[in-house]
């Protein structure tokens, strides 16, 4: 008698969203970025969010395209798109927070009027631009040679206000000592190094009752915000 071997029935995989059945939809992203092919994914790691396929770090809103934190303005120019150079006209206010329009504003610094304001970690510069609207005269250091070229496109036609492409340490030790009234560090060079060395040399480049502001990210939803004075 003749034996049958049946073999076993496939299971079927993750079903998914009917835009990217088709084979030009496979492997990309409605928005248009390249991602794997969604079928290699497997069960555990594919899954469905909105009406499309997402990594699993995109998952609960933690993926590089909807991070909070970041700035529209900082976001940088495509692969293959030229941006055309723009001046901006300086902000409105002093943001000090991941929320536009929440928090203290720049009278958290006191009287600005010929003051000498030193950013660590300056980004694309939009606060200093605001601070000379305040009469202030402001110096942008930041270490990626990318924003600076970035801030002095955006903000380099404003008086009284220079970028420079070097570490925080090395600009406030080139400074006349006791010359600085304000240092801000928002989301900036306290975020990233060994605070101790930075902190010495800011006590060096402040004046007697100069400040330093320091803004930290507390948690996912919440900014810490601190203010020191030099004795």
């Amino acid at each position: 008698m003749a034996r049958h071997h049946h073999r076993p029935r496939r299971q079927p995989g993750p079903r998914l969203p009917h835009r990217l059945r088709r084979s030009r939809w496979a492997g990309r992203d409605p928005g248009g970025s390249r991602w794997p092919e969604p079928r290699r994914l497997g069960p555990r790691l594919a899954s469905r969010v909105g009406g499309r396929v997402v990594r699993p770090a995109d998952r609960h809103g933690l993926g590089r395209r909807s991070r909070r934190h970041v700035d529209d303005r900082d976001h940088p120019t495509p692969p293959g798109r030229r941006r055309a150079a723009e001046r901006l006209t300086p902000p409105a206010r002093l943001e000090l927070t991941r929320r536009p329009g929440n928090g203290p504003d720049a009278s958290l610094l006191g009287d600005l009027a010929g003051a000498l304001v030193v950013e660590l970690g300056c980004g694309s510069g939009h606060n200093l631009a605001h601070l000379t609207t305040h009469g202030a005269r402001c110096v942008g250091v930041d270490s990626n040679p990318v924003k600076i070229h970035r801030a002095r496109t955006l903000y380099g036609h404003l008086p009284r206000l220079q970028f420079r492409h070097e570490s925080a340490a090395d600009c406030l030790r080139g400074l006349r000592p006791g010359s600085v009234d304000a240092c801000l560090s928002i989301f900036g060079a306290f975020s990233f190094i060994d605070p101790r060395p930075l902190l010495a040399a800011v006590a060096i480049a402040l004046r007697p009752g100069g400040r330093l502001l320091i803004v930290l990210r507390a948690d996912d939803r919440h900014d810490y915000i601190t203010v020191l004075t030099r004795r």
